[in-house]
């Protein structure tokens, strides 16, 4: 379902920006896993280019590798594409070689003039691992302090909706939640009963206004 969505959405819009996370990753593949002999709708604009909106994660778990969800789907869709070529976290206090910034800093721009988001969302911090195993344990101490109940793009937020301030926003190398409720159509595609309250608050601050979800996680909202 979520495949079929956002695969006619697609062609209506002329940015694309992708995020990262589990249900993305398969939403990706189930786009991608059409039939040879088929062609996905032609595009109403004349250019479909699809972007990154946060470095990528760790080395072995796919879903958080954004480059090549990107590299599959403007290959599938016969569309450009544009790569983020550092991680989504730097460390304290990094200077990032220039041509790494350089490469940074003109997503950055690009970011504001994205007509289309297809983002997942991460549940309570105590529950991802991956991100658990990549931050600083003072980080994930104020994390728990500030009581964050989801994420979306690494970014946390508390139960009021608001930014949680732990240090790990400063470390982290993709779209923060301001710049993300700008974009016109933002479709989430998640699911699971412990990330129904964050997927509750994230909807009434506008972090996205398209939901994608499983019949279960929808009776609970």
């Amino acid at each position: 379902t979520a495949g079929k969505f956002i695969k006619e959405l697609i062609p209506s819009h002329h940015r694309i920006g992708i995020g990262w996370g589990k249900t993305v990753y398969q939403t990706v593949l189930a786009i991608c896993a059409e039939r040879s002999g088929e062609k996905p709708k032609p595009t109403v604009k004349r250019e479909l280019t699809f972007f990154p909106l946060i470095g990528g994660l760790g080395q072995s778990l796919p879903y958080y590798q954004v480059n090549a969800m990107i590299d599959r789907l403007a290959e599938h869709f016969h569309a450009k594409s544009r790569f983020l070529n550092i991680p989504a976290l730097s460390q304290k206090e990094q200077v990032l070689p220039v041509q790494m910034r350089e490469n940074y800093e003109s997503i950055r721009k690009i970011w504001e003039t994205i007509d289309l988001a297809i983002i997942g969302l991460g549940g309570p911090i105590q529950n991802s691992e991956i991100i658990k195993s990549e931050i600083d344990r003072e980080i994930l101490f104020q994390l728990l302090q500030q009581r964050a109940i989801g994420d979306i793009l690494g970014r946390f937020f508390d139960a009021k909706g608001e930014a949680c301030q732990s240090g790990l926003e400063s470390q982290l190398l993709g779209l923060d939640l301001e710049l993300l409720r700008k974009i016109k159509n933002i479709v989430c595609v998640c699911g699971g009963n412990n990330k129904a309250q964050a997927i509750q608050v994230a909807l009434e601050n506008r972090f996205f206004n398209h939901l994608i979800t499983d019949q279960q996680t929808a009776s609970i909202l």
